[in-house]
């Protein structure tokens, strides 16, 4: 990948105000009080231009080696279930106790995995900054609690886009000697795209998770994730498993069960 940070910065900008222009065009405007709320303000700046803003940046600075940036942000479970449980007081079953322990042994195997490879203090630094930025998203996003579910996801996303062009004009002011570096139709439709998909869509479930269900439980069940993108790379491009180290392998492996026992646990509770 060889864009400038500009151009990164400028396919934030799209798929922030893309995925909230969906979200507003099917729910109208979310309620005023929300955005005077600094928790609601709060996990929109960490999740989105400060969280994806570094990963996006992150695949271009590391380049081959961003996507061990993103495998270091799988500690965010740590923080946010840590979090759900001394903060929030919330409470898991020993099916979920076990899952959380599985998932922990994932996190442990893929950084020990990384760290083998030798990899720069950068590449780390950057991965773990994710993995705050995301999980205090979160816990931001359990503190903002006592509004509508659906309303937290919109508004937060909303409340994102004026920061997000804030950094696109500080990155035009550094670079204020260079033309701008505009995406070309491919890289727009594909910002496009996951701001659609993943802000207007996944997040807006996840958030909606976090304020009903609570942190611990919501991110216990999504750790799997990183599974389906495999899967579904696997399905586009069938040498995708021979660029996975083992400990990536295991790890994800790990994942999965977790959230099964997770899932497991919460059915057999009932």
């Amino acid at each position: 990948m060889s864009w400038p940070p500009e151009t990164v910065v400028l396919g934030l900008n799209l798929a922030v105000i893309t995925g909230a222009c969906s979200l507003t065009i099917l729910r109208g405007i979310p309620p005023l009080d929300l955005f005077l709320d600094p928790f609601v303000i709060a996990a929109g700046l960490l999740t989105f231009p400060i969280g994806t803003g570094l990963y996006y940046i992150s695949s271009v600075w590391f380049r081959n080696r961003a996507a061990l940036a993103a495998q270091f942000a799988q500690v965010k479970p740590i923080i946010t279930i840590s979090f759900g449980l001394l903060v929030f007081s919330e409470v898991l079953n020993v099916w979920s106790i076990l899952a959380a322990g599985v998932i922990t042994l994932g996190i442990a195997t893929l950084v020990y995995g990384v760290i083998q490879k030798h990899t720069s203090l950068g590449v780390m630094f950057f991965g773990f900054m994710l993995a705050c930025a995301w999980g205090l998203g979160e816990v931001a996003v359990r503190f903002a609690g006592q509004f509508g579910r659906f309303d937290i996801a919109h508004a937060s996303l909303v409340a994102a886009i004026l920061p997000t062009i804030a950094i696109w004009g500080v990155v035009r002011i550094i670079r204020r000697n260079e033309p701008v570096s505009w995406p070309d139709k491919t890289t727009l439709i594909a910002f496009s795209a996951h701001g659609i998909m993943s802000f207007g869509g996944a997040y807006f479930f996840f958030f909606a998770s976090i304020s009903l269900h609570g942190l611990s439980h919501t991110v216990l069940i999504t750790t799997f994730w990183p599974v389906l993108a495999i899967v579904i790379s696997y399905v586009l491009d069938r040498t995708t498993l021979q660029n996975l180290s083992t400990e990536t392998m295991v790890a994800m492996t790990l994942f999965t069960i977790g959230s099964f026992l997770h899932v497991t646990g919460a059915v057999l509770g009932r």
